[in-house]
């Protein structure tokens, strides 16, 4: 249009790079309500004439005709409904494939002409967030320890940061985003803001004062600090701050602050905990962060009717509650920080929460921090899909995962096939692995024997059944240290 938004134009150059690519010449983008009748039009922006369907959140249409394809969608609250219909057709139309960051990672085949199915084409997502974090991050240049920053074989800053946005657009390739459901580390700011004037709001720690326990990294003292989770005013307090946001956010965070210790000892929040025998008291602390949860679902409800409050499931609340059970309107993220890449776990930590009431389910893991053994394959990406599947069949409604491998020659099919699988969980395993090897032409069945040697003699044949072992002995479930520690060994 000729008033095109910046997403449109964003989409407009999605559009015409893969199109130069594959026929060779140079497309060239038209603003206005006019194209030039003599070409064939790509109307980016423009709905079909006919079409007056209302959009569903984040739905992407094209329709293609003989002289000319509409691409429109729900480009509203941050969403890229036109951009995602640019990738469904360059995907299915002209076989475009982004197996990897960069220039290099698009694959496409030269075609003389366009030959285009006639017809109306639509992709919505099922999760309504999706992300493979980045593994890398602006203006900071990975660094060995003990490398002086003169290293000739250091990446420089802007090299660094041009891979950074690679890494960027090839997230929105694969059609990342949407609206992340909450969720977070609540607390982690609270100190510095209510420690003077609502110090009650803090753990009673084993020290008897209800202030930050000196860390060994003096950086995480304040920021790990715990609250007191049974004190009425902290739920008050986060339901304050939320409501001059209402309007725009739906969410209420009241998830745990990082870490294992230093929890609150005052005999109100032991009192809400369920303790086994052969537990220590801080090994299972769910359910006085239920109860937390549960009161600011019931106080946020009463502002805004569809509001949530959001709960961290997270190394000692990572397993359900004994005792509550959880107001309806509870989004649960599950954060399997320590435990195993395993379908038994998944599916029991999904089913003793959804038990426990959970009506909301989020999956945020860390399994890609936990298995990045950097330059070394282990073959894991047909049990990170089966993760992932197990997660949506169980009612996961998002999935972000902590983060991209970014080792792309001997990882990259673990992360293309997640990140596919992320935007359509509907389709089976080996589909994304056929496209994967495909983009490798002549070369697809040595690259599909070296993967399949990883997957088959070393994860299958070795690892899994080692996995629990493996993972203790790295510590906090850390499986590719305990691996290397074993190697070392």
């Amino acid at each position: 249009p000729a008033d095109a938004s910046p997403r449109h134009m964003d989409a407009a150059r999605e559009l015409r790079l893969p199109l130069s690519r594959v026929l060779e010449r140079e497309i060239t983008i038209q603003t206005g309500n006019e194209p030039a009748p003599e070409a064939y039009r790509f109307l980016v922006g423009f709905p079909a004439p006919d079409d007056r369907q209302p959009l569903g959140t984040e739905e992407s249409r094209w329709r293609i005709l003989p002289t000319e394809t509409y691409f429109y969608g729900d480009d509203e609250d941050n969403h890229r409904g036109t951009q995602h219909a640019v990738y469904g057709f360059l995907e299915e139309q002209l076989g475009i494939r982004w197996i990897a960051p960069g220039e290099d990672g698009m694959v496409y085949r030269h075609q003389e002409s366009l030959r285009l199915t006639a017809g109306d084409f639509r992709w919505q997502p099922k999760l309504v967030f999706r992300k493979i974090r980045q593994s890398i991050r602006r203006d900071q240049p990975h660094r060995p320890i003990g490398a002086p920053y003169t290293d000739p074989f250091l990446l420089s800053v802007e090299e660094h940061n041009r891979r950074v946005q690679d890494e960027e657009l090839w997230q929105k390739r694969m059609r990342m985003g949407g609206s992340r459901p909450g969720g977070g580390h609540a607390f982690s700011a609270w100190w510095e803001k209510y420690g003077k004037d609502h110090p009650e709001y803090f753990a009673l720690s084993k020290f008897g004062r209800r202030e930050p326990v000196p860390m060994a990294k003096p950086e995480q003292t304040a920021s790990f600090v715990k609250i007191c989770p049974s004190n009425p005013g902290v739920a008050d307090q986060l339901i304050a701050d939320w409501l001059p946001r209402k309007d725009r956010i739906r969410y209420v965070n009241a998830g745990v602050n990082d870490g294992t210790r230093n929890f609150c000892e005052c005999p109100s929040c032991r009192a809400l905990d369920v303790t086994l025998p052969d537990e220590s008291w801080q090994d299972h602390l769910t359910d006085r962060y239920v109860h937390l949860a549960n009161a600011v679902a019931v106080q946020a409800r009463e502002h805004r009717p569809d509001a949530f409050a959001t709960l961290y499931a997270y190394l000692t609340t990572l397993q359900p509650p004994r005792r509550l059970r959880l107001e309806p309107n509870i989004v649960v993220h599950l954060v399997p920080y320590v435990d195993p890449l395993d379908l038994d776990t998944v599916t029991r930590h999904f089913e003793g929460w959804k038990q426990a009431g959970a009506t909301q389910l989020a999956r945020r893991p860390n399994y890609h921090h936990k298995y990045l053994t950097t330059a070394l394959p282990l073959g894991i990406e047909r049990r990170m899909f089966d993760v992932f599947q197990a997660a949506v069949a169980n009612g996961c409604i998002s999935a972000d995962y902590d983060s991209a491998m970014g080792h792309w020659a001997v990882s990259g099919m673990t992360d293309y096939i997640l990140a596919r699988a992320l935007a359509q969980p509907d389709q089976p395993f080996e589909r994304w692995e056929a496209e994967y090897l495909e983009a490798f032409g002549a070369a697809g069945a040595q690259v599909a024997e070296f993967f399949h040697y990883w997957r088959k003699e070393v994860w299958e044949a070795r690892l899994a059944p080692a996995i629990d072992t493996i993972c203790e002995a790295g510590r906090a479930g850390n499986f590719a240290r305990g691996l290397m520690w074993n190697l070392e060994s």
